[in-house]
């Protein structure tokens, strides 16, 4: 995805109908909006930013990023092939968790003690 998509994908996700609603959501100037429709990239405090918004992995979006950055044909498609990695990774780790029901860290509880009620009859 380029940096224009993603602008995209939190304009529609909260709604915002405005560049400067989109900026402030971000934590950016309504400028930088300007710029990145005219092709300049996030730099990593706004990859940051719409990572947490859109709920994606951050490394997917510094991934596309550098594709986005990238002059020679070879590197671009590298990074590309990173960050689609990174989001079908991330996709299948949300669908794991759906499925089981517990994130794993809740799955794997270790803070509370086991306690064994096991009772012996005697004969």
């Amino acid at each position: 995805m380029k940096t224009i998509d993603y602008l995209e994908e939190v304009r529609k996700l909260t709604e915002k109908k405005t560049d400067y609603a989109v900026a402030k959501m971000i934590g950016i100037p309504q400028s930088k909006i300007i710029a990145y429709k005219k092709g300049t990239t996030f730099g990593e405090g706004a990859c940051e930013k719409v990572a947490q918004v859109l709920n994606i992995p951050l490394a997917a979006i510094m991934a596309d990023m550098e594709a986005e950055r990238a002059k020679r044909t070879t590197i671009r498609e590298a990074w590309e092939k990173a960050a689609d990695t990174l989001r079908n990774v991330a996709a299948v780790v949300l669908l794991m968790v759906f499925t089981v029901g517990a994130a794993p860290t809740e799955a794997a509880n270790f803070s509370k003690p086991v306690v064994n009620n096991i009772h012996y009859a005697q004969s």
